[in-house]
């Protein structure tokens, strides 16, 4: 909600042309871009993400089960007296994927084939909800730590929003 909030902040500036306000992010920036992004649509004009997070936390746990011995881990340090399951059920509400759906500006995604922390599949899930224009790029030979996502995102924002 901070981030909607600095949209609506940007918004009430007077210096700022609410025609071109976009949304970029990678990792869990890219998660909170698709949240945005949704959130905020009829305000957001362009939106570039790289493989996001939390986004469909469920199936990301099922094919990381070392994940789930870091979740359960968590929850007993903080004596947490949650089940598993119930943890899942509030993360449900914050799956990225699923603000995905409310974008209406140009999207872009990148991800990398080698991403072994948020796989492709993941992103592609959030991806295939959005029915705005919408394009990819993958890198086959890159992971997650992708420095040449920012640059080819920045192009993408760039064009969209006449830079």
């Amino acid at each position: 909600m901070d981030c909607v909030r600095a949209v609506e902040f940007l918004l009430n500036r007077p210096e700022v042309d609410s025609s071109r306000i976009g949304v970029m992010g990678g990792s869990q920036g890219g998660g909170l871009t698709l949240a945005v992004a949704g959130l905020c649509s009829d305000k957001i004009k362009a939106c570039s993400f790289f493989d996001p997070g939390p986004c469909d936390p469920r199936d990301h746990l099922r094919i990381r089960s070392l994940c789930v011995r870091e979740f359960q881990n968590f929850l007993k340090f903080y004596n947490n007296e949650c089940t598993l399951e119930d943890a899942l059920n509030v993360w449900d509400l914050i799956d990225t994927k699923e603000f995905a759906g409310w974008i209406k500006c140009p999207v872009f995604f990148v991800t990398s084939l080698f991403d072994d922390d948020i796989p492709p599949h993941l992103g592609f899930s959030a991806y295939n909800k959005i029915s705005a224009p919408k394009s990819f790029k993958i890198f086959p030979e890159l992971g997650h730590l992708n420095n040449k996502a920012h640059d080819i995102q920045m192009q993408f924002l760039k064009h969209i929003l006449e830079y």
